[in-house]
């Protein structure tokens, strides 16, 4: 029983660091993939600024005045620039343009290297959120718009264009959604690593969750006897090891003319009689009492005196008496009257060892059955 805790002990610890490991694992791979995420999404961030950057520088070398007049009037300088920025389209970069903001708050094309099939025409509105890119204009700042509700677009850089500290446009990038996706595939593979990791640990720690179990239930088993569920000789021994004598009160209790049932009925019937005598004294005993089958039809019960009075095994003993001669005991329609004599050592703490205590008890029970059996004895 002793090796046995140990193990157990062992394999709880295990599962305990197992179960740490498994909940340290699940978020260092979630902070791991959303970190990888945003230092890749920050990456084609960078990118749209510089290119933005690139834009603007190419806009202000031809444009010092008002950019709208500038463009309307010089259509081959708007196909000069567009031309340059053409360049910068790629699956990344679906759709890359300038608009400017109207005196009605709408906004409108000045420049599109999109597709020709998609492209925008000079001064064509096209609907945007008004709101969010006005910030640009108010605030004179980069800012990124995400399409949470979009399928083709994931997001949007903005950049104001500055003339003569005024702004006068807007270039904008569109991110397809293919790099999302993109940026998913390349996440994907050492996803997938982790998680290999995780299952492995899972699978691992029901393993040792089945051995802690598979553990209990052998040192259970091996420990309570299978007829009255009773603890056995097994379990006493080991308790005899670590029992505190001034913790207890014992009781020793022997069915009365037992041999004479077992010759009369057999023994499916002293077994039966056994069973229902168990089930007895567990409904009067406490959790906190220990209960052993001693021998054939000997009980012994270690009596926890903590809290309770000092006469207590003698209260619960005389319970134990009165009950099952009480009871109305049958086996095939048969009614079968039964008694117990009972020992009650009520001060095993004055003995040197547990065994001499519960030898003293043995006595006080062989007085009861010497005079006249059916009673309790207590010293």
């Amino acid at each position: 029983m002793i090796k046995s805790d140990k193990i157990n002990k062992i394999y709880i610890l295990l599962l305990l660091i197992i179960l740490f490991l498994l909940v340290k694992i699940y978020f260092d791979l979630s902070a791991s993939k959303i970190k990888l995420i945003d230092g890749i999404e920050n990456l084609y961030i960078l990118q749209a600024k510089q290119f933005s950057q690139k834009i603007d520088n190419e806009i202000k070398k031809d444009v010092h005045g008002n950019l709208y007049t500038t463009l309307k009037n010089n259509p081959q300088l708007r196909k000069k620039i567009e031309n340059k920025f053409n360049v910068l389209i790629s699956n990344s970069f679906k759709y890359i343009y300038v608009l400017y903001k109207n005196k009605n708050n709408q906004f409108k094309y000045l420049l599109d290297s999109s597709n020709p099939k998609d492209r925008g025409h000079f001064d064509e509105k096209l609907d945007v959120n008004t709101k969010k890119w006005s910030l640009v204009y108010k605030t004179k700042k980069d800012e990124v718009l995400y399409h949470k509700k979009l399928n083709t677009l994931w997001a949007t850089y903005l950049k104001p264009v500055i003339i003569n500290n005024k702004v006068q446009g807007v270039i904008a990038f569109d991110f397809s959604i293919r790099l999302i996706n993109k940026i998913k595939n390349i996440v994907k593979p050492t996803h997938k690593k982790f998680l290999y990791i995780f299952y492995f640990i899972f699978v691992l720690m029901l393993f040792l969750m089945y051995q802690v179990i598979l553990n209990a239930k052998i040192k259970k088993d091996s420990h309570i006897d299978p007829l009255t569920q009773a603890y056995n000789r097994s379990f006493f021994r080991i308790f005899l090891k670590r029992v505190n004598l001034a913790k207890y009160q014992i009781l020793m209790i022997d069915i009365d003319f037992f041999k004479k049932i077992n010759d009369t009925y057999g023994h499916d019937g002293g077994d039966k009689i056994l069973k229902e005598i168990s089930l007895i004294i567990k409904r009067i005993i406490r959790d906190k009492d220990v209960f052993i089958r001693f021998g054939g039809e000997e009980f012994l019960i270690f009596i926890n005196k903590e809290n309770a009075s000092l006469l207590v095994a003698k209260d619960i003993g005389e319970r134990i008496r009165k009950t099952i001669e009480e009871y109305k005991f049958e086996y095939n329609k048969n009614l079968i009257k039964i008694t117990v004599s009972i020992g009650a050592c009520l001060n095993p703490q004055k003995f040197k060892t547990p065994i001499s205590a519960i030898k003293k008890a043995d006595k006080l029970l062989y007085m009861a059955k010497n005079n006249g059996r059916n009673m309790l004895v207590c010293d």
